[in-house]
């Protein structure tokens, strides 16, 4: 990318627009077409520009393509000086409206579709994975001497429960769900942490909980998270 392309790229109103949003979400064709209200064929065009200049990325899921911000270091450099700017576009607010709509949508339907299927989880997964033993594939995975390891999203903690025997420490990180009771019930068969980071408050997205000084035998702790914003955890051994 030169930097004529760059700027030729930003001098377009609908483009910064889709820019802002994308700078901190990963979002659909389609997402941005009910965020903007245009016709997709424009918002593919202008997406297009974008990803020519080297200003956003995408990949692609089955039928869909999603697009976000280009996250190489010297682009995001560029992008967070450029930042403050996009935030002063008159449809900001409304963006962020939107944005925030669409979002909240779409983790209902993710919702409502693990309630449907949660009293059948373990089945479903027979189905789709067949003989293949995921949670042994996960386990391999894991270092010798593991002082720690996490699982994103335990589900009923078939994965869990196996990395007990790769790592000192195990830390679950899930959704509550119906279906994830029974992992959150085995985890009161495990010795309790010696030393436990509260969960941050409702508000605050994920939880920098369980990180614990090394105990001997392995412990697991469970907590859960109700949105998908980062927080950085705490460092091992810090009090």
């Amino acid at each position: 990318m030169t930097t004529v392309t760059i700027f030729k790229a930003l001098a377009d109103e609908t483009r910064l627009r889709l820019l802002r949003i994308l700078l901190h979400h990963e979002l659909s064709v389609n997402e941005l077409v009910s965020i903007l209200k245009m016709g997709q064929s424009r918002i593919s065009r202008h997406l297009r520009v974008l990803s020519d200049a080297g200003l956003t990325t995408f990949r692609r899921d089955g039928l869909w393509v999603f697009y976000q911000a280009n996250q190489d270091a010297d682009v995001q450099k560029f992008l967070k000086t450029l930042a403050p700017y996009l935030d002063r576009i008159p449809e900001a607010p409304e963006d962020t409206v939107e944005t925030n709509r669409i979002l909240e949508e779409k983790n209902a339907k993710t919702q409502h579709f693990f309630n449907s299927v949660a009293e059948n989880w373990d089945n479903l997964n027979k189905k789709i994975l067949g003989s293949y033993d995921l949670p042994k594939t996960v386990c391999e995975a894991i270092p010798d001497n593991c002082g720690l390891a996490v699982d994103l999203g335990c589900g009923t903690g078939a994965v869990l429960l196996r990395m007990l025997s790769r790592a000192r420490n195990v830390v679950a990180l899930t959704v509550p769900r119906p279906c994830w009771t029974s992992a959150t019930g085995a985890s009161r068969n495990f010795p309790k942490p010696r030393r436990a980071f509260p969960c941050a408050s409702e508000a605050s997205s994920i939880c920098p909980c369980a990180i614990r000084r090394p105990t001997s035998p392995p412990s697991i702790s469970s907590c859960t998270i109700s949105r998908c914003l980062p927080r950085p955890l705490p460092r091992r051994g810090a009090s």
